[in-house]
């Protein structure tokens, strides 16, 4: 533990970077318990790949006041992958329209 460090700094919600960063370094029997335990006893959705993960950079443009002229306001690292969902049963179905549903109204999923 950091002795410097504010009570409100350890408090608070990890950020994507960090989340990414423990996913990166956690090893592969530890995800998969974990997907066991969150699936039940419901196997992993069969999909299939229709473009592999790729990562990459793309340049963030802003406008100066919302209206005016146009400017790079730096660069934001990027992942993209696209795959087609096989059959599911009607738990994993239950979960993506959860997921779809709230992804697309805008609202925040629950932790």
């Amino acid at each position: 533990m950091n002795i410097s460090a504010r009570p409100s700094e350890l408090a608070r919600p990890a950020t994507r970077r960090e989340w990414l960063a423990i996913l990166a370094r956690t090893p592969h029997a530890c995800m998969k318990e974990a997907m066991d335990v969150a699936l039940g006893t419901d196997s992993p959705p069969l999909f299939d790949w229709l473009r592999a993960p790729d990562i990459g950079l793309a340049m963030v443009r802003g406008r100066v006041g919302g209206t005016g002229d146009a400017f790079n306001l730096g660069e934001a690292t990027v992942t993209r992958a696209t795959l087609r969902a096989g059959p599911m049963t009607g738990a994993q179905r239950s979960a993506w329209r959860f997921i779809w549903d709230a992804t697309r109204s805008g609202q925040r999923l629950p932790r």
